[in-house]
């Protein structure tokens, strides 16, 4: 993995196809921004979609539902708050740690791997960027770190022994309803937001 690379945002929206996550401290200040309370910003704007262990914008079609067109040019209706998995964009994550434990090993051992979106068409652009830099300033690192947790905090709240079962069975495309409602409660719960909300 380079150090370094270039890049200058073009606001062509298209990473708005995939947008990050909230942590609860983000899913805060993002409803804080819009002036909302958590649960309202949630119900309005979120979705905990089945078997996943994050709490993420909701889409409109393609697009994130925080998306903002004026002709070719984007914008983010929250760009001081949203995600920083939105914020560091080409630069990304290799994969969520919640859906790799190798991931989450080398992460715990200090050698989280990163990638870049190759097709975006601000890389290659403006000036070199520092990866360290990009890490430190959209807090990547503590995303990463509040995965972790978070992931522990579920297990937690569900079971560790039901928790696994539901993480195998999603991996093998076969999780049962009644499973995915229960760990969706539990990511709620851990995200300090009611259980059974917009079910």
């Amino acid at each position: 993995m380079r150090d370094s690379y270039r890049f200058e945002c073009q606001r062509c929206g298209d990473c708005c196809q995939r947008p990050g996550y909230f942590t609860p401290d983000g899913l805060r200040k993002a409803a804080e921004h819009l002036g909302l309370e958590p649960v309202e910003f949630f119900e309005s704007y979120c979705d905990a979609p089945p078997g996943k262990t994050v709490i993420v914008p909701r889409t409109t079609g393609l697009y994130c539902s925080f998306l903002d067109r004026d002709g070719a040019t984007a914008s983010c209706r929250i760009h001081e708050s949203k995600p920083s998995r939105c914020s560091s964009s080409p630069l990304v994550i290799e994969k969520y740690l919640f859906d790799d434990a190798t991931t989450t090993a080398r992460f715990e051992r200090g050698t989280a791997r990163f990638a870049f979106i190759q097709n975006c068409p601000g890389s290659g652009k403006g000036g070199y960027l520092r990866v360290r830099d990009v890490v430190r300033e959209t807090e990547m690192e503590a995303d990463m770190n509040f995965q972790l947790r978070s992931l522990k905090e579920t297990a937690r709240k569900m079971g560790e022994e039901e928790f696994m079962r539901a993480l195998a069975l999603r991996n093998a495309g076969i999780l049962p309803p009644d499973l995915a409602i229960r760990l969706r409660n539990a990511v709620l719960r851990a995200y300090g937001l009611p259980p059974d909300l917009s079910l």
